[in-house]
């Protein structure tokens, strides 16, 4: 058994009094001061066995399991005498999935969805020394929407949650207290007074403070001889304790030492740095210098989790320094809650980080469910018990993307009555749709991806430039990545800004779960933001330094010009002007048909079905020329929604499958093969409802060939060349917000002439009525949709998440 020693402070900041400048005050209140504290390291060989067999296999734990199921995860480990103990507790850093703990049969604690790091009592009793103990974790890591938290199906762009174990795992023993009840009573600087409880009265003791910054003692008061009366102590050092601040991290460590009347002589320390004054409403205090938050997204990706401890701590270290070399004060932790490792190099670095619960963009009719409340609670209490005694930590995040109105805010002030009995941190969330006139926001601070919000001081904003496909190469691209960002960074004063979060968190191939650096070897993510894959610096890098650092912004366009890759929506729509053009010029056989489609339409419907011939060739072109004109309609504005959020987000929940919706993003940034799709899945459309009527028709014990069926579903959608001149000039009229509706209305009603056109094409095919064939349609509509509604709403939780997306999309307008 590996024992070490390890000191635990359990810290919670009262603010007692804001004065001007950087003068502060507070009460400093540290729960108690322990003995050593032994750790057990449970981590190493385990086995596994899914709940369904008797077979176990072994397994190295922690590991990311990245396979979904109900799985039980078992460990044997042994205890000397050595490790006895007053209380024990087991901690886990990082668990994904629901699961239940149980040490010698006896249960321990359980958590319902992926959890912050949590630790459990362990009664004395259920321990054995001196022979095997057992530890059962039974952990599911199956996607469930409503019964665990976070709601995994909307993590945005994050792999689907299936890690099982992915943390260490230890065994904490811990020793009577030395003293409980410390106070330190801070006051411009100034330590004015320190006080505390001895719980059994020691013959003598001795108290000292060091900094930490360069060990030295900077008070220490004598041993002295005690009564029994003398339990608690006072005293007033008269020293200049600095509080913690970013590039500047003060900590400092109170040493105690007790002698008992035995001659025994016992130990302890604990670490603590005194808080910076945060004034309510005002970002910049956060600091404790009045400077603006300069704030970076990290997320730990996959690669990470496979590392050896020390390979994992030297990533984590380079990861902070790039971060402060970048001029960054702040790091938003998105995803996950960030490892205890990471938490402590950014407070002995100076980097403030932001951590959140992880829920993302859920429906309000799932965050007001009770038991979903309850979970969140829980969730807060495990975040918040786990990371303040980390000067680093400054502010809590209750999650993302809530569509705000009052059954969202009804939500967010539950959880806030909870937290205000805990901590005093401000609070914040990350929320697009945030509307300052619409409602109030219970919280703090807001991060807004809104331009609406920008001036606003509640409001921190949120920029995110992905790595475009526009350009022939990796290095065109990268340029107009940095010079999109240097425009969106000049219109803005940092000076006059509570703060900026840069998150370049995507690029063309898809969403990136990481943040500076771009995919670390044998990652599956892609590359995205202001490093590539060699860790080198991109033009981005530059320009957001020297923003942060307010220096002058760098040359990032170098000479050579780019080609947008939407030219090729205007190139494709003259090409099919051009040929229908000539076409009609040349082909009076052409120019006639046409003629007949719009003006005797239903004489032509039946001379169809009287199988008179039309001309193959020119039915071919007709139908290919008139989907192409529609597909370069789909495909624009398609390609224009390619860098927007809440499209972003309706992909996400729509293709829950990580690999697949990469697929889905590559196309959508790549023209050619994105109208080629949509192309291609018109034509099987068009197919499939020529088999339909085909069956249709045998019903009928009626004889009508494929072809002619063909031809009409090729001459119906003719009516689309009148969006030949929208064709080619959308995506650029896309950019300007006044064309948008107008642009809409017509497209509706062309749609609509289309449908009133196919409508009479049936009715003359089919010999139906209309009522008949309006019936049809609707129980073809109704098994359509019903087939769909069963196969996504499972796993999708189809009818909250398409009422949020509607509530969006007015709440944009």
């Amino acid at each position: 058994m590996r024992t070490r020693v390890k000191h635990k402070l359990w810290i919670l900041f009262f603010t007692l009094l804001l004065l001007q400048g950087h003068a502060w005050a507070e009460s400093l209140v540290i729960d108690k001061v322990r003995d050593t504290i032994a750790l057990e390291d449970l981590s190493g060989e385990w086995s596994i066995r899914d709940i369904d067999s008797e077979k176990w296999h072994p397994i190295s734990v922690p590991q990311y399991l990245n396979v979904e199921g109900k799985w039980i995860y078992r460990h044997f480990f042994d205890l000397d005498s050595t490790f006895q103990a007053q209380s024990y507790d087991l901690y886990l850093q990082g668990i994904d999935g629901t699961f239940s703990v149980y040490v010698n049969d006896k249960f321990i604690g359980s958590r319902n969805g992926p959890s912050m790091p949590v630790s459990f009592i362990v009664n004395a009793d259920y321990l054995r020394f001196g022979t095997n103990n057992e530890l059962i974790i039974e952990c599911d890591t199956r996607l469930q929407t409503t019964e665990s938290l976070p709601v995994r199906t909307r993590y945005k762009g994050l792999p689907p949650r299936k890690g099982g174990i992915y943390r260490p795992v230890w065994l904490r023993a811990y020793s009577e207290s030395l003293a409980k009840d410390i106070e330190l009573d801070i006051s411009d600087n100034q330590l004015e007074n320190l006080s505390f409880v001895f719980p059994n009265t020691p013959a003598a003791f001795s108290v000292e403070i060091r900094d930490l910054t360069d060990t030295n003692v900077i008070w220490q008061e004598s041993k002295r001889r005690l009564a029994a009366e003398d339990s608690l102590q006072n005293f007033s050092p008269g020293i200049t304790l600095l509080p913690w601040t970013p590039f500047n991290p003060q900590q400092y460590r109170l040493f105690l030492r007790i002698f008992e009347t035995d001659g025994r002589e016992v130990s302890a320390s604990v670490d603590f740095s005194p808080h910076a004054s945060w004034r309510a409403g005002d970002w910049r205090s956060l600091s404790g210098q009045d400077q603006p938050l300069k704030m970076v997204e990290w997320t730990e990706d996959l690669t990470l989790r496979s590392l050896d401890p020390d390979s994992f701590y030297t990533l984590l270290e380079n990861d902070v320094k790039m971060i402060k070399d970048l001029g960054c004060n702040a790091i938003r932790v998105l995803g996950d809650p960030p490892p205890d490792s990471l938490v402590s190099i950014c407070s002995r670095e100076g980097i403030m980080l932001l951590i959140e619960l992880p829920i993302r963009y859920v429906p309000n009719d799932i965050l007001n469910k009770a038991n979903f409340r309850k979970l969140a609670v829980r969730a807060i209490t495990d975040m918040i018990d786990v990371y303040r005694e980390y000067p680093a930590v400054k502010a809590w995040g209750l999650g993302s993307g809530y569509f705000v109105d009052s059954e969202s805010i009804e939500f967010v002030n539950y959880i806030k009555n909870n937290y205000n009995k805990l901590d005093d941190l401000p609070l914040y969330w990350v929320d697009p749709f945030f509307k300052t006139d619409s409602i109030a926001s219970p919280v703090d601070f807001i991060i807004s991806s809104s331009s609406d919000m920008t001036g606003n001081d509640q409001v921190l904003s949120r920029i995110q430039i992905p790595l475009p496909a526009d350009g022939l190469n990796d290095i065109e691209r990268e340029e107009l990545q940095a010079m999109r960002l240097q425009d969106s960074l000049q219109h803005r004063d940092l000076s006059q800004e509570p703060g900026l979060l840069f998150a370049p968190l995507r690029d063309y191939r898809g969403d990136t779960p990481f943040l500076l650096w771009g995919p670390r070897p044998n990652t599956n993510v892609f590359r995205a933001g202001v490093l590539d894959v060699q860790s080198n610096q991109r033009p981005a890098y530059q320009v957001l330094k020297s923003w942060f650092t307010q220096r002058p912004m760098p040359r990032v366009l170098q000479d050579h010009e780019m080609n947008p890759p939407t030219l090729v929506f205007l190139l494709t729509a003259l090409v099919i002007i051009v040929i229908l053009l000539f076409m009609i010029k040349t082909d009076r056989r052409f120019s006639q048909y046409l003629q007949r489609m719009f003006i005797f339409s239903h004489g032509f419907y039946t001379d169809l079905t009287e199988n008179r011939q039309v001309n193959k060739y020119l039915t071919i072109f007709a139908g290919f020329s008139s989907l192409a004109t529609l597909t370069i309609i789909v495909a624009s504005i398609i390609h224009y929604l390619h860098a927007n959020w809440l499209f972003d987000y309706f992909l996400t929940w729509l293709f829950p499958s990580q690999a697949f919706k990469y697929k889905v993003i590559w196309i959508i940034w790549h023209p050619f093969a994105l109208m080629g799709i949509i192309l291609l899945s018109f034509l099987v459309f068009i197919a499939l409802q020529v088999l339909f009527i085909k069956v249709l028709t045998l019903f009928q014990s009626r004889f009508i060939r494929v072809s002619q069926i063909l031809t009409l579903f090729l001459w119906v959608p003719v009516n689309f060349y009148f969006l030949l001149p929208l064709a080619l000039v959308i995506y650029r009229a896309l950019d300007r917000p006044g064309f948008h509706m107008p642009m809409l209305i017509y497209i509706v009603l062309i749609l609509v002439w289309f449908i009133i056109r196919s409508f009479r094409g049936l009715l003359v095919l089919l010999q139906f009525s209309a009522w008949r064939l309006i019936l049809l349609s609707i129980l073809l509509l109704g098994l359509v949709s019903g087939f769909l509604f069963v196969l996504i709403q499972p796993q999708l939780y189809a009818t909250g998440y398409l009422s949020y997306f509607v509530e969006v999309f007015y709440s944009m307008r």
